[in-house]
């Protein structure tokens, strides 16, 4: 409904939004917030700047749907998502990096949040760490993340995956984990964005230069680039948890496998 209806649902209230989709206002609100928005006004804002942005330039899926062959779609996709993480290499702050490497490696607990779309690259982050040795909560239910969060030290971390930093169940965990006296660590896709202004180190990739339909999936190709930045920098950063990391991953394939 959104990709068909740009234009319109700019200028609609919620009120008529919910009745061309015959279901309730408060589904709208929620719909808007499982898609990573506070609600529909950021998604009218999204959708204003880019509906201007095909107006100026035309944006990517567009140009894919006037390709002929899959052969041509396919090339389009790959290079629009390789430039999406060589773009990163110009976004991400170097120095944030670095001193994330070197809290993640020294930290109690590490607790991995993202809700929505971001909670895919959340667990494929916890399930990586863990490998290394690296004590990880992975990115339960959101009242799971909360509780974790609520629980931390100083002596523990929160990464925090959000592509537009404004997932309120992410939030709230930000929000728990700095009280509690953890480094905060958000990765986005926005610099400026609720999540950034809470985190003590922020880590952008993935911006939303590619319009609305396309920026939410290059930005996870982003941040599961970054997150495999993370994982060769924490291995790196300690003796034998390479060599750890593939014995525990042999040991699970052959028990899951029946191998001998």
């Amino acid at each position: 409904m959104i990709d068909a209806n740009q234009a319109w649902i700019v200028n609609a209230s919620v009120k008529e939004i919910a009745e061309r989709a015959d279901v309730s206002s408060s589904s709208i609100v929620r719909v808007c917030q499982r898609l990573g928005f506070a609600g529909i006004h950021e998604v009218k804002l999204v959708l204003a700047r880019d509906l201007a942005r095909q107006e100026s330039r035309g944006e990517f899926p567009a140009a894919v749907a006037q390709l002929s062959t899959p052969q041509e779609i396919l090339s389009t996709v790959l290079q629009h998502s390789a430039q999406t993480v060589l773009d990163a290499t110009h976004t991400l702050d170097d120095e944030a990096f670095a001193t994330l490497i070197e809290k993640i490696s020294a930290a109690r607990t590490l607790l991995i949040a993202g809700n929505g779309t971001s909670r895919g690259p959340a667990f494929d982050c916890a399930y990586r760490l863990t490998s290394l040795g690296i004590v990880t909560r992975p990115a339960g239910d959101s009242l799971e993340q909360h509780l974790v969060a609520e629980q931390l030290t100083g002596a523990d971390v929160c990464l925090c995956i959000s592509h537009t930093g404004t997932t309120r169940e992410t939030l709230i965990v930000a929000e728990a984990a700095k009280n509690a006296g953890a480094t905060v660590c958000a990765l986005t896709s926005y610099r400026e964005s609720p999540l950034s202004t809470i985190a003590d180190l922020v880590l952008v990739a993935g911006g939303p230069e590619y319009g609305f339909r396309h920026e939410a999936m290059v930005g996870r190709i982003s941040h599961m680039a970054v997150i495999d930045a993370v994982f060769v920098a924490v291995a790196m950063s300690r003796p034998g948890a390479l060599d750890h990391s593939q014995v525990i991953t042999t040991r699970m394939r052959e028990r899951h496998t029946g191998i001998a």
